[in-house]
Formats: C-alpha cells, structure tokens, sequence
C-alpha cells in the first residue's frame, strides 16, 4: 500500500484487484473460486488477501481466515456455510507454513469451492511443502494462482513519493514494496516486519544469521562455519534451518550463498550488540586473512575490530581504501578514518592516510573537508606533494576560486615527475581556462594533455583531455574539430571498462557534455546515463551534479519538460551539498528556462523567480566566468517573457558587453540574439531586432548545428513576420522548423510552428494554419507545456478573423481608434503621442488593448487588418 500522503492505494496491481471485483461478484451469484497469491517474501501477498477479505465484507458476504495453522475450524465453516447455501471465503495467508498433516484440509476446501466457496491462499514457493505443492498443480486450481510482479520505477514512485533518491530505493528494492518502504525509511512498520521475523528465530538461527550478516554479501558455508560463535555441528544444523526458512539461500550456480535480500541482512546487523560486532568481525578478518583474501574484502572487518596482537592493521584499512578509492569512495573513507584514529601524525604512513583520506572525502563530494585534509599534508613526499597539488587546485576549481587553483596546479606541476602527472596538470588548466572564457588556451592546453596521455600509454587520460578540447573547440565555433576531438573521445571510452572509466568519470562527463552541444544526442545519452550509472553506483557524489545538470539540458532540448524537472530536483540540493556553486548557478538558471514553459503565462513570476536566484549565485560583478553569463542571460530572458523585454535585454547586454556579445562562448551566442530580437520585436525595435537576427544567422552559418540553425532562422521569421515580409518569414521559419526537428527538438519545433501560423495570419492567409496549430498543439500537449498551449489556443482564435472585420471601430474606445488609425501607418509610437498630446507610455498602453480587442499581434497585422476592412467597405 503506497504510504504517501495516508493514502491506502494499492500500487501496482490493477489487474489483481480487477480480478478479485470479478470473483467476488461470481461469488454474489454462488460461483465459487479459488485464488493463490505467489511469490517471495515482501511482495504484498497479504495485502491482497486483506483487499480480497475487504470486499468480500463490503458485499455482505462471510469471511473467516487463519494464520495459526487450525485448517479444521475453516473446513467446518466452510462446510456450515455449504449447508446453508450461503456464499463465503476462506483466506489462508502463509500456506507454506501449513505441515504436511494440512494435505486432506486443503484438498477439502479445494473441493467445496465447487459450490459457493472463495478460497484464497497466499504462499512463498520455495517453502511451500511439496505434497502442498503437488495438489495445487494437480487440480485445476492452479489456474487461479497469481504471481505478484516485482513493481516498476513508476510505481515505486507511487508508493513512497517521488524523491531524488528513487531510482537507487527502487534498484535496492528490486522492486519488492516491503524493502522499497525500508530503504525509504518511510514511517510505518515495514522496518518492524523484518526485525520481528529475526526475532521468531531461535537461538542457534538467529546467532548464524548475525554472523551471516557480519560476513556480508555471498559468503561460503565454511567461512560462516569460521566465524559463528557456535561448534560447527550446530552451526550447520541452524544454517539448514535458515535456508530452509529462506532467510538464507544457496546461490545458483555455485556454492556461495547470501540473505534472500540485502535489507534483510542489514536488520539481522542491527540486532547484534556492538561488543558482539567487534568479536565476530574479528574472527571474520582472521579467516579471510588466513584464506589470503584481498585488503578490500577485510578492510570492513579491520574497522569494525580492535586486535592489540596486530598493531599495524592501518596498513589493511589504508590498503583496501586505496583499492576501493573509485568503486565506493563511503567505505573507503570510513575505513581511512578508523585508520586515522589508530595512529599519530608522526607515524611514518600518516602521510599517504591522510593523501587517501583526502581523495576519499572528494569522491564523496565533501569537498570543504577534502580541502582541509590536503592542507594538513605540507611535509609530504616530493611525489606526494604533485599529486597534493593536483588535488587541491581540483577542488579550488570545483568551489569556484580559478586563481588560487591555477596558482596551485602550476605550482603542482614543477613538481612533476612523469609525462602523464604533467598531463593531468594540463587538463585542470584547461578546465578552469574554459571556466574562464579562455577557449583558445583551453583547447590548447587539452590538446597537449590529450598528446601527453597518449604517449605515455594513458587512454583514461587521453580520454578527458579530448573530451575538454571538444567542449573548448565548439566555444570556438571550430565545429569541425570538435566534432573530431569528441569522435576520438568516444572510440576510447566505449572501448574501455567500466572498471577503468570510474576512476574518473569526467571522461564521460565531458564527452557528453560535448556530444549534447555538437546536436549528436543519442550518443549524449548514452555516455552521459553510463556516467550516471556508474557515479551512483560508486557513490562518486562530487560528479553527480553536473552529470545530472547535463542531463536535464538534454531532456530539456528534447521538450520532456517534467523529465528535466525531476532530474533538477536531483541535482540541484547535490549541488548544495557539494559545495559547487557553478553547477548551483547551472541547474538554477536551466530551471529557469524549464519554468517557463512548463507553466501557463499567469505563472511566468516562477520563472523570474528562479531567474533572479540564479543571479543571485552569480552576483559578484565577474561575468567573464561562463557559468555566470548563463545565469543572468535565463534571468534576461524570464524577464522578456514576463513583459519586461526592456529590462531584460539590458541584463544580457551587461552581462557579455554588447550587442556583439564579445564575452560570451560563440556557440552560446546564436541563442542569445534570438532572444535580443525577440526582446526588440517586443519593444518595436525592428532595425535592431534585424541586427540580431542578422549577426545569429551569419554565425550560424559560419559554425552550423542543427539547433544553432534553428535558432537563428527563427529569429529571422520573428523579425520578418514582425516587419510583414511574410514570404520571407516562411522561407526562414521552414528553415528553423526543419532544423528543430533534425535536432529533436520538440518544444522548439512546436514554437515555431507558431510563429509560422501567426506570420500566415497576419498576412491574411488562412491556408495550412491550422495543420500548423495541431502539430504545435500536439507538440505542446507531448512536452507538457502550458505556455506553448496556449499560444496555439491564442492563434486558433484567430482563425475566424483572417476575413475582414468591418465592425473593428465599434469595438474600440474613441482615442483606441485614433491610435489605431496612425499605428496602421507604421508611425512609431513616439510620432503619435506627440500628435495627440500623450505619454509614449500611455499609446503603448492603448496599443496593447488594442491589439487584444482586434486579436493581432502588432502593428503590422493591425494594418494588414485594416487594409483588408477598408478594400471590402
């Protein structure tokens, strides 16, 4: 049942429940049934029982169950209500716990559901006795059995909330509602419902099970045998009787065996006593070391232990951290802090502890604690100190402060003692050059990095070096080259394992990042959802929220609107935590965008909102910084669409020096004067409005995408539909449209579509708009955009009155004729107010009513409208 909200849904079993209204009406009308629900323990098989038993009730018919093994009284009821030809049920919940003395019951009851008798049982299948088993699959009644499905993300969704961490309780859960409630620690008495399972076994189980789950994960019978408190004998005895139980399985094939699930193996751990933990995984550490098992499998069990007879047991845990530094960086820094409080800062491994500590806690995303752990380090090694420097001026970039990391890298890098350590210094310059709006020494330096890493034999390397050249090269406009630097990137990272690629999952980042700007977004997703994967998987958290960032911009250029909303609601609060103000700023300014479409215009103050907190984050009068340019350029634009199209365009203009847009990456720019006309189009600046769309389609021209393209030409068919040069405006706006739809751009493709239908109308012409306005509706309704809604409902309303209206003066105010009758001459607005004695802010006033009583756009239409209303007087 979902726990959300006190709901008492049922989640993910529709069909079921379907089922059991179908039986219980058969059973109104004396048809008899039987029902077995199936499958492991946490499925929700009582849940459906106490479904069936609800609505039997609430038709008025009688019910009788039994968890207590009395099958006798049942078939007495049953036959009693036979007797008196009277509908009823009889539910039987964990029938696998029935013995084999229930065979004649239960072949009892089977028989009388010939006559108006539901029977429903619910069991596991793996316990169930076999002579049980034998006479469900020998009668027909199996035919009513139904085994429960694990459920879908979606539906785990349902059940405990849609929360940015679903997708790692569903993968945890495997889909059983019982463990997804666990994981989510939601409140109720899931958690209860394991512990009072545990607590059911006897003694000799119970203290197997608990080593079981001091042992963790698959484990063999010797080994558990070696590490129980009890003589073997009985040890294998309970063992048998867990696995008979199935708490315990054998694994298949092979002789490993594990708890039937990982969350029940963490509430048999919780039942331990913390003296008892420290003895078992002591013995558990003794008899992997003497199986000479690897420090990574021993290292959970040296942290959890204290042996005086081995004082260098750091060595194990530091050992383990090192081999466990990529695949999960929590263990790896809880073990390093054990080993830190067994030993000194003058102890000889101090040193390389704190070195590890340090990685650690960066993987872990605590980036402020990783920081101060690498200061502690000034009288390390010579190598110690390069790798020291690396490090720190990685995580001086990742916090924002270019300068003290250039400074530190630079420093780093004297230090130097390979190829591939110089490489590694090369790349972070190059990444905070990128930061900085240097593209030219970005691809520079990556390019070096690259050449270094591939001498010295380091595809990994290689591989994020060329991934930030391609990022560098399509700043540049050099599209060609990026697209280059990003293919040799991809040939490396789809030839390398994961188990290599996870030591630095910038390698994906980057070249995602690189593929999503160079339109190839297929490849985008799929290195940047293997890059997701393996970062949640590891619980490398410092790279999660630009991995996250990336992808909502991708589900954001495919117009999935709430799909990119989600994955912000991820991203953004692991983006605080982190400490990463840049991809703060990033999701912020990305949410502004989403936002606005994703609501109807009454609520564009969302969008505005969101744009001036990612100002906000930006506010420190450095708009050099990419990042930052971003977020006052989205805060611009909520402003625009709010109806502030002169402010707006100002905050841009700030931001990247002028209407040439100097400061602002060349593949960023086409976007941006799409917006800048249409701000002017807004403002009636036609002459700049062309400027704009000039300068975006001569870049785009120069460094085509498909999606640059699109932009641009759109902004070409605004201005021209704007200055009534339709003919023109179509030739652009099927150019835009094309170009949307080979990017998939979905959102973009239905605004368009808009335009174009408005341009027709303005123009008078009726013919093809409303195929138009179906595509841009379907398209508004498939990216759940409000906004884009109702503009096509704004132009659909227009149709009827492409003819002329020889009516318009009646529906206008004395002085909103007047105003109308000089805008139709195309004098500006400056022009009228003065003719008639007015503020221009008063004629803009008037105009804007105007336009909504007569349902045009702008003054051209409202000429062309009364040229057409003067040709039919």
């Amino acid at each position: 049942m979902s726990v959300i909200a006190g709901e008492t849904e049922i989640v993910g079993r529709e069909k079921e429940l379907a089922d059991i209204g179908s039986v219980v009406k058969g059973l109104v009308a004396g048809r008899g049934a039987f029902r077995g629900y199936v499958g492991d323990p946490g499925i929700g098989k009582t849940t459906m029982l106490h479904a069936l038993s609800r609505e039997v009730r609430q038709a008025g018919l009688a019910v009788l169950g039994d968890r207590c093994g009395k099958l006798e009284e049942l078939v007495e009821f049953a036959l009693t209500m036979r007797g008196r030809n009277e509908s009823a049920a009889v539910l039987i919940d964990d029938l696998h716990g029935q013995g084999e003395a229930a065979v004649e019951m239960i072949e009892r009851l089977l028989e009388l559901t010939s006559g108006p008798l539901l029977l429903a049982v619910a069991y596991r299948p793996r316990q169930l006795p076999l002579p049980l088993t034998a006479i469900l699959y020998r009668t027909s009644a199996h035919l009513g059995a139904k085994r429960l499905c694990p459920l879908t993300l979606a539906q785990t969704g349902r059940l405990i909330g849609h929360r940015p961490d679903l997708e790692a309780v569903h993968r945890g859960s495997e889909g059983f509602p019982l463990y997804a409630r666990v994981l989510a620690d939601t409140g109720d008495a899931a958690s209860a419902q394991l512990f009072a399972e545990l607590a059911a076994l006897p003694p000799e189980q119970l203290a197997t099970a608990q080593a079981a789950a001091v042992i963790g994960g698959e484990f063999l019978a010797e080994t558990l045998l070696a590490v129980s408190v009890l003589d073997p004998s009985p040890a294998r005895s309970a063992l048998d009787q867990l696995v008979s139980a199935d708490i315990i399985r054998a694994g298949s094939p092979g002789p490993l065996l594990a708890f039937r699930h990982p969350t029940l193996a963490d509430a048999a751990y919780h039942t331990i006593t913390v003296s008892q933990r420290g003895e078992l995984h002591l013995r558990a550490d003794r008899e992997l070391e003497r199986r000479g098992a690897p420090a990574i499998m021993r290292a959970r069990h040296v942290a959890n232990s204290i042996d005086a007879a081995h004082p260098d047991r750091h060595l194990t845990l530091a050992l383990g951290a090192r081999q466990a530094l990529s695949t999960d960086p929590a263990a790896a820094t809880g073990w390093l802090e054990a080993a830190e409080a067994r030993i000194t800062r003058n102890h000889p491994h101090w040193p390389e502890t704190q070195l590890l500590l340090a990685k650690a806690r960066l993987h872990l995303g605590r980036l402020d604690d990783s920081r101060s752990t690498f200061l502690k380090l000034a009288h390390a090694s010579t190598h110690q100190r390069n790798d020291v420097a690396m490090h720190t001026g990685r995580i001086e970039r990742l916090l924002g402060r270019y300068r003290e990391a250039a400074a530190v890298i630079r420093t780093g890098l004297t230090a130097a003692g390979s190829a591939a350590a110089r490489g590694v210094g090369l790349f972070e310059l190059s990444a905070i050059a990128s930061e900085c709006a240097e593209y030219a020494d970005s691809d520079r330096l990556a390019t070096e990095a690259a050449r270094m890493a591939r001498a010295a034999g380091k595809p990994l390397q290689e591989s994020v070096a060329l991934g930030s050249a391609a990022w560098a090269r399509t700043a540049l406009g050099d599209i060609t080259g990026a697209r280059a630097a990003a293919s040799a990137a991809a040939s490396l990272v789809d030839a390398m394992a994961d188990s290599v690629a996870v030591q630095d999952i910038d390698c994906l980042r980057l070249l995602g990042q690189s593929e999503l700007l160079l339109d190839h977004l297929a490849d985008a997703r799929r290195h940047l959802d293997r890059g997701l994967r393996l970062a949640r998987r590891t619980g490398q958290r410092h790279v999660l929220p630009s991995l996250l960032k990336s992808v909502a911009e991708l589900e954001f250029r495919l117009g999935r609107l709430d799909q990119a909303s989600e994955v912000l609601d991820e991203a953004e609060p692991l983006a605080a935590q982190t400490g990463v103000v840049a991809m703060q700023t990033l999701a912020a300014a990305l949410r502004t965008h989403t936002l606005l479409w994703q609501h109807p215009s009454d609520r564009v103050w969302l969008s505005v909102a969101a744009g001036e907190r990612a100002a906000g984050l930006a506010d420190d009068g450095n708009t050099t910084l990419t990042w930052r340019q971003q977020a006052l350029a989205a805060h611009a634009e909520a402003l625009t669409f709010a109806g502030q199209p002169g402010h707006g365009s100002q905050i841009m203009l700030d931001a990247v020096g002028g209407p040439l847009l100097p400061q602002l990456a060349i593949h960023r720019r086409v976007r941006w004067w799409e917006v800048l006309a249409i701000s002017a189009v807004a403002d009636a600046d036609f002459a700049m409005a062309d400027e704009y769309a000039a300068l975006a389609v001569a870049a785009v021209d120069r460094a085509p995408t498909d999606i640059r393209r699109g932009f641009a030409y759109r902004a070409r068919a605004l201005v021209d539909s704007a200055r009534g040069a339709t003919a023109a405006a179509l030739a652009a706006g099927e150019v835009a449209a094309a170009a949307f739809l080979a990017a998939g751009g979905q959102l973009d493709l239905g605004r368009t579509q808009v335009i174009l239908a408005s341009a027709c109308l303005d123009a008078g012409v009726a013919d093809g708009v409303a195929d138009r306005l179906a595509m841009a509706g379907a398209l508004a309704r498939r990216c759940g955009s409000p906004r884009l809604a109702e503009q096509v409902e704004a132009q659909l309303a227009r149709l009827p009155q492409v003819t002329p209206q020889r009516d318009w003066q009646a529906t206008l105010t004395p002085r909103e004729r007047d105003i109308a009758l000089l805008a139709g001459q195309a004098l500006a607005s400056t022009t009228i107010a003065a003719r008639l004695h007015l503020s221009v802010r008063t004629v803009d006033s008037h105009l804007g009513r105007i336009y909504r009583k007569l349902g045009v756009t702008n003054r051209v239409a409202l000429a062309n409208l009364l040229t057409r209303t003067a040709t039919a007087n």
